[in-house]
């Protein structure tokens, strides 16, 4: 339980540093630049740069390990990307340099209390492209959180009696979609060239630097950008600001590594209900940082149920996913072509060869329960090397763990046990 505990501690931690620096990012682009393409850009220069120092001290080592392996354990050092990854890395530099522009557009528009529901709609987008590329239908949860989120939205950017139609339109398009093509460059970025987290994070941020000022030239002067830079109270916020932002997503996938995936993607959620207090506070601080607060208490209201919306879509999404354990048993000389095909699924987390009756046991983990699984389940009782297949659904998950942190591979190995010692009443096949 102290393992799960200090999981979700960090999931919420992450949560609060998503909603802070989304605050800061909106602060330094209205009140302090002024200007979100300028903006844009140096805060990706001043990224890089903070980057740096950040590495240094992940490569400290103490027992016999680099710090930076406490966000991920591949970490042995500074690594390249290697050779035969370079066009997926660019493809994400390159995306992620317009999204990065078209999210300081974002900012300079929408106060945090909008920004924060308006960016959950990548996720929905990240659902979609899943069901395209599984050829799957939605499940009834997840009809209902693409519904509940894409309303939600909407509502959350009634700020004045009315929506800004232009605004919310390069919400739903630009600045989304450029933010989904990011992610699904950067996740098969990371599944082909098998580079550890915070060395994918140290590349990308550096290219970046260089896609996002390249974006935003042709709408600010250069000089203007060397001016700010200038700024010695924009160097040092927007230095806390990226440094939160590093926090945020290292905690995230620390939370990721100690619990289960699902609950820790609701608890990061709250990010979204943080955005309404945060604003209010601000404006009370500031007032007209974030253009006011509409006085109508309807659309107060209004909004609020917008937020209430998109919280309850992207939590029911998150506690929609369903784990399984599959036992496989292989064909003489099929064990290594069986293991790369399973390596190549996405769905498939945990991989291991086994001695007795069955050769391979394999953690998958689906959004749903509904065609998706269902028909992973074919693709993998239908691969030519797989003679026969018990698939079993995780109803309840324990973890064993040390006196500091949960130990994966030993919780893995005790199902494993558990799962061997029951497989005679497994269930047969892949339905």
């Amino acid at each position: 339980m102290k393992a799960r505990s200090t999981a979700y501690s960090l999931a919420l931690t992450s949560a609060i540093f998503t909603a802070i620096y989304v605050t800061m990012d909106t602060f330094i682009t209205r009140y302090l630049v002024g200007d979100a393409a300028t903006f844009a850009a140096v805060c990706e220069i001043i990224g890089a740069v903070v980057a740096r120092p950040t590495i240094a001290v992940l490569q400290i080592r103490r027992n016999g390990s680099p710090l930076g392996a406490r966000i991920d354990p591949r970490f042995k050092g500074i690594t390249l990307i290697p050779k035969n990854s370079l066009l997926r890395y660019l493809a994400t530099i390159v995306f992620g340099g317009l999204g990065t522009a078209a999210y300081f557009y974002g900012v300079s528009k929408f106060s945090p209390a909008t920004m924060l529901p308006l960016l959950q709609l990548t996720t929905i987008y990240l659902l979609i492209i899943d069901a395209l590329q599984e050829r799957t239908r939605p499940s009834i949860a997840e009809i209902h959180a693409i519904l509940s989120v894409s309303l939600g939205s909407v509502l959350a950017t009634i700020e004045h009696g009315a929506m800004d139609r232009r605004s919310v339109l390069f919400a739903l398009g630009p600045m989304n979609v450029l933010n989904t093509l990011r992610i699904f460059s950067m996740q098969r970025l990371a599944k082909v060239s098998n580079v550890d987290t915070v060395n994918l994070r140290f590349r990308i941020i550096n290219g970046l630097a260089v896609t996002t000022t390249l974006s935003v030239l042709p709408f600010v002067d250069p000089i203007n950008i060397i001016r700010t830079l200038g700024n010695v109270r924009v160097r040092i916020l927007t230095s806390i600001d990226m440094t939160l932002v590093f926090l945020a997503v290292a905690l995230y996938i620390r939370a990721l590594a100690l619990g289960k995936m699902s609950v820790v993607n609701a608890i990061l959620s709250f990010s979204i209900v943080l955005g309404l207090p945060i604003t209010i506070i601000m404006e009370k601080i500031m007032p007209g940082v974030f253009g006011g607060l509409p006085s109508d208490r309807l659309i107060r209201l209004v909004r609020l149920a917008g937020i209430t919306f998109v919280t309850i879509g992207v939590i029911d999404l998150s506690l929609s996913e369903i784990a399984a354990y599959i036992l496989l048993r292989v064909s003489p000389g099929y064990l290594e072509k069986t293991l790369e095909f399973l390596k190549g699924i996405k769905y498939v987390r945990s991989i291991a060869v086994l001695s007795g009756e069955y050769d391979i046991i394999a953690e998958v983990r689906v959004r749903s329960m509904g065609g998706a699984l269902a028909k992973l389940l074919t693709r993998i009782h239908s691969y030519e090397g797989v003679e026969d297949m018990i698939t079993q659904i995780v109803v309840k998950e324990y973890e064993r763990h040390s006196r500091t942190e949960a130990s994966r591979a030993e919780a893995f190995r005790f199902l494993f046990r558990r799962l061997l010692e029951g497989s005679k009443g497994g269930k047969r096949g892949p339905s």
